[in-house]
């Protein structure tokens, strides 16, 4: 329509390993683009990211990738998305292969017009009444139910051959929301902390108001600390700025806050996404046993980037633990461990995280001094009695 848009695209793997990756993410969309394979259709995870977007109400376009690939089948995929995951995704772009070449039919509204009738009640009255409906009508509910959140345009071709890409490019503005700018008080989120650069840097997106280079922030109840620098990025360069304003996202440094951490005065009803919980729990060694604390330094560094990893060092064992979703992404820390830091390290076999239940009673007491100590003992209960606490020593004593 002749008018520029900004468009911050963030992209995380959609592999169960990644599933914080794509927490945080989800935590600061405005619109999604969930990427499904046109071979193997939804997977577990597909699942598992359609419903936190569902929670947290974010307008989603799907789109059917691979359509290049031996295999691929768009409309079987349609229909599985329909069927297992909301009856209200509706074709926009179908692709389909012919003689090894991919061939584009763009859906009218009036070929989903059924869809768009059970989510507008104007349509649904004029079709009820026979009434005539324009496609420039058509056309406008189209856009804002898919903006709200109603109904879901799905898009077809290959990514990796840059097929069917324009389609889905040239249609997101107009079918998922954007941001105007608000003069309210400042809020935003820290979604993302990064060392890569030898600098400690912060990922925000504003979610209200405005932010200013040099600005002071509450970053505790007493303390406060001045952002160093402000970048916005553009084409993968950090730009140096003097604001962020509403609904952008930028990079600011000079701040010791965590990932997940709300800032400014104005993040009320805005909740961060959480589904993940890691799985296992495997032991990191240094090859070389001099390394061991540039190790524990360089786990510091990865946790401030991923809290999930919680990195652990045992005191009294000298073991450190990571916890990990499963084996790719244990291989991923390790690659990164050795060639981001230098390390040689060995990872252990991890082992399933898991909570046990006692069959007999064990107790245990520990004293701090020759007239202060405690006693604690743990005894079964009857199966789905639940954790129940009881102390035998009043507050009063203590």
């Amino acid at each position: 329509d002749g008018k520029d848009y900004v468009l911050n695209l963030i992209d995380t793997p959609g592999h169960v390993d990644f599933s914080s990756e794509v927490e945080r993410t989800i935590s600061v969309l405005d619109g999604a683009i969930l990427v499904v394979s046109g071979v193997e259709g939804i997977e577990p995870q597909t699942r598992v990211i359609w419903e936190i977007l569902r929670e947290k109400k974010i307008a989603t376009i799907i789109f059917i990738n691979k359509m290049d690939r031996l295999g691929a089948d768009y409309n079987r995929v349609l229909n599985d998305l329909k069927t297992k995951l909301d009856e209200n995704i509706v074709p926009k772009v179908i692709a389909t292969k012919n003689n090894d070449k991919l061939e584009y039919h763009i859906n009218s509204e009036k070929e989903f017009f059924d869809t768009i009738a059970l989510n507008d009640d104007s349509v649904m009255k004029k079709y009820l009444d026979n009434e005539k409906i324009t496609e420039e009508e058509l056309s406008q509910i189209t856009e804002i139910l898919s903006k709200n959140g109603k109904i879901f345009l799905t898009y077809g071709g290959s990514a990796l051959n840059d097929e069917g890409i324009k389609l889905l490019i040239g249609d997101l503005n107009k079918y998922l929301p954007g941001y105007s700018n608000n003069h309210n008080e400042f809020g935003g989120y820290i979604y993302k902390v990064d060392f890569s650069s030898g600098q400690r840097e912060l990922y925000i997106k504003v979610l209200s108001g405005k932010l200013n280079n040099r600005q002071k922030i509450q970053v505790s109840n007493e303390a406060y600390e001045q952002i160093s620098n402000m970048y916005k990025i553009v084409n993968n360069q950090k730009i140096k700025c003097d604001c962020l304003e509403n609904g952008e996202i930028g990079v600011v440094t000079g701040l010791s806050l965590k990932s997940g951490d709300f800032i400014g005065e104005n993040t009320v009803g805005f909740e961060k996404a959480q589904f993940v919980n890691p799985l296992f729990e495997t032991t990191i060694t240094p090859v070389n046993k001099e390394d061991v604390y540039k190790l524990v330094t360089c786990l510091e560094i990865l946790t401030e980037e991923d809290p999930e990893l919680n990195a652990c060092l045992n005191k009294y064992t000298g073991e450190i633990t990571v916890k990990l979703m499963g084996n790719l992404q244990s291989e991923i820390i390790k690659n990164m461990i050795e060639t981001r830091f230098g390390i040689p390290v060995i990872l252990s076999k991890p082992i399933i995280l898991r909570k046990e239940t006692p069959t007999v009673i064990g107790s245990g007491y520990c004293s701090y001094t020759r007239v202060s100590g405690v006693g604690l003992e743990v005894r079964p209960l009857p199966r789905n009695s639940g954790l129940i606490f009881k102390s035998e020593l009043s507050t009063d004593v203590l």
